[in-house]
Protein backbone atom coordinates (compact mmCIF):
# COMPACT_ATOMS: atom_id res chain seq x y z
CA UNK A 1 0.00 0.00 0.00
CA UNK A 2 1.19 3.39 -0.86
CA UNK A 3 1.83 6.11 1.53
CA UNK A 4 0.35 9.82 0.75
CA UNK A 5 3.37 11.40 0.10
CA UNK A 6 4.36 8.67 -2.25
CA UNK A 7 1.33 8.81 -4.30
CA UNK A 8 1.43 12.43 -4.53
CA UNK A 9 5.05 12.12 -6.28
CA UNK A 10 4.32 9.55 -8.75
CA UNK A 11 1.60 11.62 -10.07
CA UNK A 12 4.20 14.39 -10.42
CA UNK A 13 6.68 11.90 -11.78
CA UNK A 14 3.92 11.59 -14.63
CA UNK A 15 3.17 15.44 -14.63
CA UNK A 16 6.59 16.23 -15.09
CA UNK A 17 7.58 13.62 -18.05
CA UNK A 18 4.34 14.70 -19.67
CA UNK A 19 5.26 18.44 -19.41
CA UNK A 20 8.81 17.59 -21.04
CA UNK A 21 6.99 16.40 -23.85
CA UNK A 22 5.26 19.70 -24.45
CA UNK A 23 8.27 21.36 -24.18
CA UNK A 24 9.92 18.93 -26.72
CA UNK A 25 7.13 19.02 -29.18
CA UNK A 26 4.00 20.69 -28.29
CA UNK A 27 1.78 18.12 -30.22
CA UNK A 28 -1.88 17.54 -30.22
CA UNK A 29 -1.25 14.57 -27.93
CA UNK A 30 1.47 16.02 -25.94
CA UNK A 31 -0.86 18.90 -24.85
CA UNK A 32 -3.48 16.17 -24.02
CA UNK A 33 -1.75 13.88 -22.35
CA UNK A 34 -0.14 16.50 -19.90
CA UNK A 35 -3.37 18.24 -19.49
CA UNK A 36 -4.55 14.84 -18.00
CA UNK A 37 -1.45 14.59 -15.78
CA UNK A 38 -2.25 17.87 -14.47
CA UNK A 39 -5.85 17.09 -13.57
CA UNK A 40 -4.34 13.73 -11.97
CA UNK A 41 -2.05 16.12 -9.80
CA UNK A 42 -4.41 17.89 -8.91
CA UNK A 43 -7.55 15.74 -8.00
CA UNK A 44 -4.84 14.03 -5.79
CA UNK A 45 -3.37 17.19 -4.25
CA UNK A 46 -7.30 17.93 -3.32
CA UNK A 47 -8.34 15.08 -1.99
CA UNK A 48 -5.23 14.75 0.68
CA UNK A 49 -5.27 18.67 1.65
CA UNK A 50 -5.87 19.48 5.05
CA UNK A 51 -8.74 21.61 6.69
CA UNK A 52 -6.61 23.77 7.70
CA UNK A 53 -4.21 23.96 4.99
CA UNK A 54 -0.91 25.26 4.79
CA UNK A 55 0.93 28.49 2.65
CA UNK A 56 2.92 25.47 0.50
CA UNK A 57 -0.34 24.03 0.21
CA UNK A 58 -2.60 26.74 -0.95
CA UNK A 59 0.44 27.66 -3.44
CA UNK A 60 0.99 24.27 -4.78
CA UNK A 61 -3.18 24.63 -5.65
CA UNK A 62 -2.54 28.14 -7.29
CA UNK A 63 0.66 26.33 -9.36
CA UNK A 64 -1.36 23.79 -10.88
CA UNK A 65 -4.06 26.18 -11.22
CA UNK A 66 -2.43 28.36 -13.82
CA UNK A 67 -0.91 25.46 -15.50
CA UNK A 68 -3.44 23.64 -15.77
CA UNK A 69 -5.31 27.00 -17.39
CA UNK A 70 -2.25 27.80 -19.91
CA UNK A 71 -3.02 24.04 -21.17
CA UNK A 72 -6.42 24.38 -21.49
CA UNK A 73 -6.34 27.11 -23.87
CA UNK A 74 -4.17 25.44 -26.62
CA UNK A 75 -6.56 22.31 -25.84
CA UNK A 76 -9.52 24.07 -26.90
CA UNK A 77 -8.19 25.07 -29.56
CA UNK A 78 -7.03 21.26 -30.69
CA UNK A 79 -10.56 20.04 -29.39
CA UNK A 80 -12.37 21.95 -32.12
CA UNK A 81 -10.52 21.44 -34.77
CA UNK A 82 -11.04 17.64 -33.85
CA UNK A 83 -14.72 18.47 -33.77
CA UNK A 84 -14.94 20.19 -36.96
CA UNK A 85 -13.61 16.93 -39.21
CA UNK A 86 -17.39 15.26 -38.40
CA UNK A 87 -19.22 14.80 -41.43
CA UNK A 88 -21.72 17.50 -40.05
CA UNK A 89 -19.69 20.27 -39.82
CA UNK A 90 -18.11 20.49 -43.36
CA UNK A 91 -19.05 23.45 -43.96
CA UNK A 92 -17.93 25.55 -41.31
CA UNK A 93 -14.72 23.30 -42.00
CA UNK A 94 -14.13 24.95 -45.61
CA UNK A 95 -14.60 28.30 -44.39
CA UNK A 96 -12.73 28.46 -41.09
CA UNK A 97 -10.53 24.78 -40.79
CA UNK A 98 -7.61 26.39 -41.91
CA UNK A 99 -7.13 29.46 -39.89
CA UNK A 100 -8.01 27.46 -36.65
CA UNK A 101 -5.19 25.18 -37.71
CA UNK A 102 -3.05 28.38 -37.91
CA UNK A 103 -4.09 29.76 -34.61
CA UNK A 104 -3.71 26.49 -32.66
CA UNK A 105 -0.19 25.85 -34.58
CA UNK A 106 0.56 29.61 -33.09
CA UNK A 107 -0.66 28.48 -29.73
CA UNK A 108 1.35 25.08 -29.59
CA UNK A 109 4.68 27.24 -30.69
CA UNK A 110 4.10 29.66 -27.64
CA UNK A 111 3.10 26.78 -25.28
CA UNK A 112 6.54 25.18 -24.56
CA UNK A 113 7.66 28.57 -22.96
CA UNK A 114 4.67 29.28 -20.69
CA UNK A 115 4.22 25.72 -19.69
CA UNK A 116 8.51 25.59 -18.75
CA UNK A 117 7.76 28.51 -16.63
CA UNK A 118 4.04 27.50 -14.87
CA UNK A 119 5.26 23.72 -14.94
CA UNK A 120 8.35 24.75 -12.77
CA UNK A 121 6.69 26.52 -10.39
CA UNK A 122 4.13 23.80 -9.90
CA UNK A 123 6.41 20.95 -9.73
CA UNK A 124 8.18 23.24 -7.17
CA UNK A 125 5.60 24.41 -5.23
CA UNK A 126 4.02 20.43 -4.85
CA UNK A 127 7.39 18.79 -4.48
CA UNK A 128 7.82 21.27 -1.31
CA UNK A 129 5.25 19.71 0.78
CA UNK A 130 6.18 17.81 3.37
CA UNK A 131 3.89 14.60 5.04
CA UNK A 132 2.64 16.99 7.73
CA UNK A 133 1.01 19.24 5.47
CA UNK A 134 -1.48 16.63 3.75
CA UNK A 135 -4.30 15.12 5.06
CA UNK A 136 -4.84 11.77 7.13
CA UNK A 137 -6.35 8.80 5.34
CA UNK A 138 -9.33 9.49 7.27
CA UNK A 139 -9.92 12.47 6.83
CA UNK A 140 -9.06 11.90 2.75
CA UNK A 141 -11.85 9.04 2.90
CA UNK A 142 -14.12 11.40 4.45
CA UNK A 143 -13.41 14.22 1.62
CA UNK A 144 -14.16 10.85 -0.99
CA UNK A 145 -17.65 10.60 0.46
CA UNK A 146 -18.05 14.47 0.04
CA UNK A 147 -16.85 14.46 -3.40
CA UNK A 148 -19.37 11.87 -4.74
CA UNK A 149 -22.27 13.86 -2.82
CA UNK A 150 -20.89 16.38 -5.10
CA UNK A 151 -21.38 14.57 -7.85
CA UNK A 152 -25.15 13.87 -7.23
CA UNK A 153 -25.98 17.62 -5.89
CA UNK A 154 -24.25 18.77 -9.63
CA UNK A 155 -26.91 15.83 -11.13
CA UNK A 156 -29.58 16.81 -9.56
CA UNK A 157 -29.00 20.62 -10.43
CA UNK A 158 -28.29 19.65 -14.69
CA UNK A 159 -31.29 17.65 -14.43
CA UNK A 160 -33.25 20.36 -13.17
CA UNK A 161 -32.17 23.02 -15.40
CA UNK A 162 -29.90 22.59 -18.57
CA UNK A 163 -27.54 25.03 -18.63
CA UNK A 164 -23.91 24.77 -19.76
CA UNK A 165 -22.66 25.87 -16.49
CA UNK A 166 -24.07 22.76 -14.93
CA UNK A 167 -22.87 20.57 -17.67
CA UNK A 168 -19.46 21.80 -16.92
CA UNK A 169 -19.51 21.68 -12.94
CA UNK A 170 -20.98 17.96 -13.64
CA UNK A 171 -18.55 17.20 -15.87
CA UNK A 172 -15.34 18.32 -13.81
CA UNK A 173 -16.64 16.98 -10.40
CA UNK A 174 -17.32 13.52 -12.12
CA UNK A 175 -13.85 13.71 -13.70
CA UNK A 176 -12.40 15.08 -9.95
CA UNK A 177 -13.88 11.88 -8.23
CA UNK A 178 -13.12 9.06 -10.84
CA UNK A 179 -9.56 10.57 -10.21
CA UNK A 180 -9.34 10.45 -6.58
CA UNK A 181 -11.11 7.25 -6.62
CA UNK A 182 -8.12 5.57 -8.38
CA UNK A 183 -6.09 7.15 -5.86
CA UNK A 184 -7.73 6.28 -2.35
CA UNK A 185 -7.25 2.55 -4.30
CA UNK A 186 -3.33 3.17 -4.17
CA UNK A 187 -4.22 4.63 -0.23
CA UNK A 188 -6.01 1.31 0.20
CA UNK A 189 -9.13 3.25 0.94
CA UNK A 190 -11.29 1.77 -1.25
CA UNK A 191 -11.18 -1.23 -3.62
CA UNK A 192 -11.68 -1.58 -7.59
CA UNK A 193 -15.48 -2.47 -8.19
CA UNK A 194 -16.22 -4.48 -11.23
CA UNK A 195 -17.85 -1.92 -13.89
CA UNK A 196 -17.30 1.20 -11.86
CA UNK A 197 -14.81 1.95 -14.76
CA UNK A 198 -16.77 1.52 -17.85
CA UNK A 199 -19.53 3.86 -15.89
CA UNK A 200 -17.35 6.63 -15.38
CA UNK A 201 -16.08 6.07 -18.87
CA UNK A 202 -19.36 6.19 -20.69
CA UNK A 203 -20.86 9.18 -18.59
CA UNK A 204 -17.19 10.80 -19.40
CA UNK A 205 -17.71 10.20 -23.12
CA UNK A 206 -21.22 11.52 -23.26
CA UNK A 207 -20.50 14.72 -21.24
CA UNK A 208 -17.19 15.47 -23.08
CA UNK A 209 -19.05 15.54 -26.35
CA UNK A 210 -21.21 18.04 -25.46
CA UNK A 211 -18.58 20.57 -24.49
CA UNK A 212 -17.14 19.89 -27.05
CA UNK A 213 -19.53 21.15 -29.61
CA UNK A 214 -19.81 23.85 -26.81
CA UNK A 215 -16.20 24.65 -27.19
CA UNK A 216 -16.48 25.20 -31.24
CA UNK A 217 -20.16 26.79 -31.16
CA UNK A 218 -18.40 29.35 -28.26
CA UNK A 219 -14.98 29.75 -30.82
CA UNK A 220 -17.54 30.76 -33.33
CA UNK A 221 -19.19 33.44 -32.31
CA UNK A 222 -16.54 35.77 -32.61
CA UNK A 223 -16.10 34.64 -36.23
CA UNK A 224 -17.26 36.02 -39.80
CA UNK A 225 -19.53 33.42 -40.31
CA UNK A 226 -23.26 33.02 -42.34
CA UNK A 227 -25.68 33.25 -39.46
CA UNK A 228 -27.19 29.56 -40.21
CA UNK A 229 -23.77 27.89 -39.91
CA UNK A 230 -23.52 29.47 -36.27
CA UNK A 231 -26.92 28.51 -35.52
CA UNK A 232 -26.30 24.63 -37.12
CA UNK A 233 -23.87 24.30 -34.43
CA UNK A 234 -25.34 25.65 -31.81
CA UNK A 235 -28.43 23.84 -32.51
CA UNK A 236 -26.44 20.50 -32.17
CA UNK A 237 -24.55 21.58 -28.99
CA UNK A 238 -27.99 21.98 -27.17
CA UNK A 239 -29.48 18.87 -28.64
CA UNK A 240 -26.17 16.92 -27.12
CA UNK A 241 -26.67 18.84 -23.98
CA UNK A 242 -30.39 18.22 -23.30
CA UNK A 243 -29.60 14.63 -24.00
CA UNK A 244 -27.06 14.57 -21.54
CA UNK A 245 -29.56 16.47 -19.27
CA UNK A 246 -31.84 13.51 -19.58
CA UNK A 247 -29.79 10.35 -19.05
CA UNK A 248 -28.89 12.48 -15.81
CA UNK A 249 -32.01 12.48 -15.17
CA UNK A 250 -33.07 8.47 -15.62
CA UNK A 251 -29.56 7.95 -13.74
CA UNK A 252 -31.04 9.60 -10.44
CA UNK A 253 -34.61 8.01 -10.79
CA UNK A 254 -33.08 4.81 -10.87
CA UNK A 255 -31.23 5.72 -7.76
CA UNK A 256 -34.34 6.64 -6.15
CA UNK A 257 -35.88 3.13 -6.85
CA UNK A 258 -33.41 1.67 -5.68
Amino acid sequence: MAGRKDVLQRDLRRLEEALQRVVDRAGEEDIHDARIAARKAHATLRLLRPADGSRRLRRADRALRELRRELGSARDLDVALLTLKEPEHVAVRALLGDELMQRAERARRKLPRRVRARGDIALHAVGALRGRDLASTRVAGKRLRQKAGDVVDAAQRLASRRTWKRLHNLRKRLRELRYQLKTAEKLGLTTQRPGRDEAFASASQLLGRAMDLHILSVLLEHEDLPRAHRRRVEALARGQRDAVAEAVAAWLRRGERA
